[in-house]
């Protein structure tokens, strides 16, 4: 692939979804590679990750390709293609921008070339296997070793938090002199549909239930709704059938989960934004929720805690106290609407520094200088 003039020649690896319900890890795959398309052409690789859908041949030998700009082109290949693709293409730098065990072979073309290698540390995979989530021990095993290798022999390592690099280091060993600290970014629909906000005299909250790492938080909200009394509406937006009733005077609506522009639609009406967990390594929708306009009541241990400056843009409160929780949505609901509006303007003032295309400068500064 011939690249343009002062252009790095660069190649993703990972997942690409296509649709516009993602994970943390697939929005900032999909947001970075579009942000470099802009720049140049740009390429994506991915595996055919559907164990009972495809067959050995295809995960040795298959490929499928799609254009998905005019700039910019997403691989499905099997291992020896994706071997072959590195020889044509000699790229400077391979970007492993989402935690994938294939992406175990881009290491072993690095033994044979000058590549230089980035990956994403969006959570820490083993400690989230093994801890949080119910898995074979061979999955486990697997993972872990992956895990190990890409921490190992990375060229430059992107943490969201230092929460992330303080967990990693329980479990192996890590060059800090190579580890960056890179916030994820927030889409520009959220910050816009911020200057259409609604107000209402009922306080509605949102709260986000994506998968079994969210459990603690989802717990801690239960408990709090059990013992808070006051009116409160709060929305649920989940996948999953929950388990949670109406307690008092809280009113739970359940909601599916969103595409972008219907998200950035839905937050208009709403006040709070709940991230209660015990482990969240940043918290894209936190972000993209405060862009929207709504008051973040966040728990210390989640890594966009960094960004919160307590009663200014924002709450914290420590995982698990109710009584903290419940005065401190209190506090909110009891305010003027000049002090409710003064900290719902400081929450949006996040975008400022963390859209997309900012985050994605830094990445830019991060590639030029492993090539020195």
């Amino acid at each position: 692939m011939k690249t343009e003039k002062n252009n790095i020649n660069i190649i993703y690896v990972g997942r690409y979804n296509e649709g516009e319900i993602l994970s943390g890890p697939e929005k900032t795959a999909k947001r970075i590679f579009d942000e470099h398309s802009k720049k140049s052409r740009s390429i994506f690789i991915q595996y055919f990750f559907d164990g009972k859908k495809y067959r050995l041949k295809q995960k040795l030998f298959g490929i499928t390709k799609k254009q998905s700009s005019d700039n910019s082109v997403v691989y499905t290949l099997g291992i020896f293609k994706a071997i072959y693709l590195l020889k044509d293409i000699k790229p400077e730098i391979i970007h492993i921008i989402t935690f994938e065990r294939f992406a175990i072979i881009f290491f072993i073309y690095k033994l044979f070339s000058k590549v230089k290698i980035v990956y994403n540390e969006h959570g820490v995979v083993t400690y989230e296997n093994y801890e949080l989530k119910k898995l074979p021990y061979v999955k486990k095993f697997k993972d872990k070793i992956c895990e190990k290798i890409f921490l190992k022999y990375s060229d430059k390592i992107i943490f969201t938090s230092e929460k992330t690099i303080d967990i990693a280091e329980i479990y192996f060993n890590i060059n800090e002199s190579k580890s960056v600290i890179l916030a994820n970014g927030v889409d520009e629909v959220f910050y816009s549909s911020s200057k259409t906000k609604v107000n209402d005299s009922v306080l509605k909250a949102v709260f986000i239930y994506k998968n079994e790492l969210y459990k603690p938080g989802l717990i801690f909200l239960k408990k709090f709704i059990e013992n808070f009394k006051e009116h409160l509406d709060i929305h649920i937006i989940s996948k999953e059938s929950i388990d949670l009733k109406n307690e008092g005077n809280a009113h739970i609506h359940f909601i599916k989960q969103m595409e972008t522009d219907e998200l950035a639609n839905f937050y208009k009406d709403k006040d709070i934004f709940l991230s209660l967990n015990n482990y969240d390594t940043f918290s894209i929708s936190t972000a993209e929720a405060m862009a929207s306009g709504l008051i973040p009541i966040i728990t210390k241990e989640t890594g966009i805690s960094r960004y919160i400056e307590n009663a200014h843009n924002g709450f914290l409160v420590d995982f698990g106290n109710i009584n903290q929780l419940k005065d401190t949505i209190m506090k909110v609901a009891g305010m003027n609407s000049d002090k409710r509006t003064a900290i719902l303007q400081n929450s949006i003032n996040v975008y400022e520094y963390l859209a997309w295309d900012k985050i994605y400068e830094t990445y830019t500064n991060i590639y030029k200088s492993i090539l020195k």
